[in-house]
């Protein structure tokens, strides 16, 4: 994960055209472009990123075959563009 630099967030924050939000007269069109001005600075510089999470304990029938097929397969993915 790249780190964030908060200098830059914050002021894409300032920056936001967030006056675009309140031209609006109907409250739920207000809230739903803030949050989308919101949200596009956090994607930005705050991406979601998935994460696969290994149990502690491993079911039998998942042997050092499977996991190693899986290391493979997960090898293949980061090299593919």
């Amino acid at each position: 994960m790249k780190q964030l630099d908060t200098g830059k967030f914050i002021s894409a924050l300032k920056n936001a055209p967030w006056d675009c939000a309140f031209l609006f007269e109907d409250i739920d069109k207000v809230l739903d472009t803030w949050y989308d001005i919101f949200n596009s600075i956090i994607d930005e510089y705050l991406p979601l990123q998935r994460k696969r999470v290994k149990r502690k304990v491993q079911p039998k029938w998942f042997t050092n075959n499977i996991s190693q097929k899986i290391k493979s397969c997960d090898k293949a993915l980061k090299r593919s563009p």
